[in-house]
């Protein structure tokens, strides 16, 4: 979003977002007006916006009518938003690299952000408010079994190769480990890091709060 441009105006009717949103906003937000135990009860109440005003940097803020507290623009949504997922598709038939993959991502889930185009920044991604939703979304994945194959062991050992230049001395038994173990044709493959990085953020992962869904096409 721009700079200091406000999703909903004075006036306007507004429906505060789901638990499962607010519960996530809730242990992610670490900064400015972080909500407060007792804003999460009133999750799925509708109101109407008293008052817009902006936190440096263009983080959009509200009061609302006969509801207490400050309200980031995250933890809002018109009263016909249903809680329904929203939807990305990756098309595996676009890419065959696990660079394409992130570029990929860029494309569908953040255009036009950048970030780190590495599985630490997709897995901040999934974690939703780097222009992704708060919440949870849907990966629908396409044409997945070409990606089994072409982020299969040959691009694995690739990536461990690039991963071995530049990583930390203390780091490189491991990696080297790997490294030998896709050569062999063994061990998790580029395609198999991505589907663990998703399903660790989606049901009965470590991070499931983010309520990330994932669809093989």
């Amino acid at each position: 979003m721009p700079p200091y441009q406000a999703q909903f105006a004075t006036g306007c009717h507004v429906r505060v977002q789901t638990a499962a949103v607010l519960a996530h906003f809730h242990k992610r937000w670490t900064l400015h007006h972080a909500l407060t135990v007792e804003m999460l009860s009133f999750a799925g109440q509708e109101a109407v916006v008293k008052t817009v005003s902006f936190f440096h940097g263009g983080d959009v803020l509200y009061t609302l009518s006969g509801i207490p507290g400050t309200w980031h623009e995250a933890c809002l949504c018109l009263p016909e938003s249903i809680a329904t997922q929203t939807l990305f598709e990756l098309d595996g038939t676009r890419f065959s690299t696990l660079e394409g993959f992130y570029d990929e991502v860029s494309r569908v889930l953040i255009p036009e952000s950048d970030w780190g185009h590495n599985l630490d920044g997709f897995n901040d991604i999934l974690r939703g408010g780097f222009g992704t939703p708060y919440g949870g979304f849907t990966i629908r994945w396409l044409h997945h079994v070409l990606s089994i194959e072409r982020l299969g062991y040959p691009e694995t050992v690739r990536q461990l190769e690039l991963r071995l230049a530049h990583c930390h001395p203390a780091s490189r038994p491991s990696v080297l480990e790997d490294l030998a173990r896709a050569r062999r044709g063994e061990g998790t493959t580029a395609f198999d890091w991505l589907l663990e990085i998703i399903r660790r953020h989606g049901e009965g992962g470590d991070e499931a709060i983010d309520c990330i869904t994932l669809e093989l096409r």
